[in-house]
């Protein structure tokens, strides 16, 4: 599963991220029913590196920080302006074992 999330800035700095995805997490891990088909259920976050708020959201989370990947390509509006070559910090966590 792929977690994403998006406040807008008068929200930013005052928890609500970390206790959305705290809650999202702990509800996929008591919620088994939901995953009976599987055997694992992994969940990944994403982040821009420049991010330092949502990375330390997601370490508050208790997700790993998984590695680094290089992202080279076409434009692409990310974080406010015209990119071509990113670094993403890779995050995740097994909800289901």
């Amino acid at each position: 599963m792929e977690l994403g999330y998006g406040f807008l800035p008068v929200a930013w700095g005052k928890g609500y991220a970390t206790e959305a995805v705290k809650t999202v997490l702990e509800a996929c891990g008591k919620e088994r029913k939901l995953w009976d088909a599987f055997e694992k259920v992994f969940v990944r976050a994403i982040v821009n590196e420049e991010n330092t708020a949502s990375q330390r959201v997601l370490a508050k989370t208790e997700m790993k920080e998984l590695g680094v990947h290089t992202w080279d390509g076409d434009g692409l509006w990310l974080a406010g302006k015209w990119r071509t070559r990113d670094r993403l910090r890779i995050y995740g966590m097994f909800v289901v074992e």
